[in-house]
């Protein structure tokens, strides 16, 4: 029973290695925070250190989720024609990033969120129609992910099983429609 977390342990580090060396081998050939967090570990675990091995992967994962939080807010909409927008916001508690938009009595809020709370439940809905349609929604597709369209005018856009993007406000579909479809979907499932 000891082998699996063990094995568990070393795929996760091994993982994240690849991926950071993926990302950082060209644009930072230096280990950054990150990776540091990561090797602490790893040594910290290979020395019987568990809690100091655990301490280490949990502020490494702290620094991956900052990471993202601080570039999501780049893949918010730009605001259409005529209208304005506020100060992005993003939180890496929550792991998203938002903006509101405006143009005269119209609204709108486009949302960005990694948090696996909303994920699952998002998932459950896109999983099983027949909850979605109890639940007043309605199955679509955005950019060809699938998304659901409450009863109160939200747009909810599952993009890579990561990432939950929502619009909401007081404002058309069309309009919402539109906002969501400046977002770069592809690029944002690749982060």
């Amino acid at each position: 029973m000891i082998v699996r977390p063990r094995l568990l342990l070393t795929t996760i580090v091994a993982a994240a290695f690849i991926a950071l060396a993926a990302g950082t081998a060209v644009a930072q050939p230096k280990p950054d925070e990150t990776e540091a967090a990561i090797r602490a570990a790893l040594k910290a675990y290979r020395s019987g250190q568990r809690l100091e091995a655990k301490a280490e992967m949990e502020r490494a994962a702290g620094l991956i989720d900052q990471s993202v939080t601080q570039r999501l807010p780049d893949f918010l909409p730009k605001p259409l024609d005529g209208w304005s927008i506020d100060e992005a916001e993003a939180s890496s508690s929550a792991l998203s990033a938002s903006r509101s938009y405006s143009k005269g009595a119209q609204r709108v809020r486009i949302s960005i969120t990694g948090d696996m709370r909303v994920l699952t439940a998002m998932a459950f809905l896109i999983v099983d129609p027949a909850q979605a349609r109890e639940a007043g929604a309605k199955l679509i597709q955005v950019k060809g992910n699938a998304a659901l369209m409450t009863s109160d005018g939200q747009i909810q856009v599952l993009v890579a099983n990561r990432f939950l993007v929502i619009a909401e406000g007081e404002s058309s579909d069309g309009i919402k429609g539109a906002f969501l479809e400046q977002i770069d979907i592809q690029s944002l499932s690749k982060l």
